[in-house]
């Protein structure tokens, strides 16, 4: 059944950020997809976090290297424990808000980002938890997926029976928080 949406690629929202990370010579990344594994994003994710790994032909991504990071009173010891034991020299977090608590947390337990530990965040959302480090991030286009999504259901309520289906493309936003270790 089609059914019109509106929506950001997810799958290459994932592949920007580690082909990012990678081109900036990180290899061991760890994904924090939150709470929700199964979430369909994070599936997509870790599918193109793959996908990266194999067009820059570095072999295949550990999946060891899923960030058990949550929202809980034992997750920065597990973090801070988690980044030490893999050697991860950085993190994709599945959202900003994500990314902001990473930050904070590694720099409580003395590390300094981008400089120990780079991250990447999604969604450039203004809110992002503002971090410490202004976050690179993936745009997944909130705001023109939200007006698009607002004229895509005026239209059906109008009876407009032709409405298509609108996949975003994100982009890169660059800012301070990877570190290029090929410089």
């Amino acid at each position: 059944m089609d059914v019109p949406s509106v929506c950001c690629d997810y799958f290459y929202a994932g592949f920007l950020a580690i082909d990012h990370l990678i081109r900036n010579g990180h290899t061991r990344i760890a994904y924090d997809p939150g709470q929700f594994i199964d979430h369909p994003e994070a599936k997509m994710q870790m599918s193109a976090i793959r996908a990266a790994y194999m067009a820059h032909g570095i072999g295949r991504w550990d999946e060891g290297l899923i960030c058990p990071f949550h929202e809980r009173p034992s997750a920065a010891e597990e973090l801070d424990r988690f980044l030490r034991e893999r050697d991860v020299t950085a993190i994709f977090c599945r959202t900003d808000m994500m990314a902001a608590s990473c930050i904070r947390t590694v720099r409580e337990f003395g590390r300094q980002v981008p400089d120990d530990i780079s991250v990447v965040g999604q969604g450039n959302y203004s809110w992002g938890g503002r971090p410490d480090v202004p976050l690179t991030t993936i745009d997944t286009k909130l705001d023109e997926t939200c007006r698009l999504a607002l004229e895509l259901v005026r239209k059906l309520a109008h009876g407009d029976k032709d409405v298509p289906t609108t996949m975003l493309e994100p982009t890169m936003i660059e800012r301070a928080s990877v570190r290029d270790l090929n410089a």
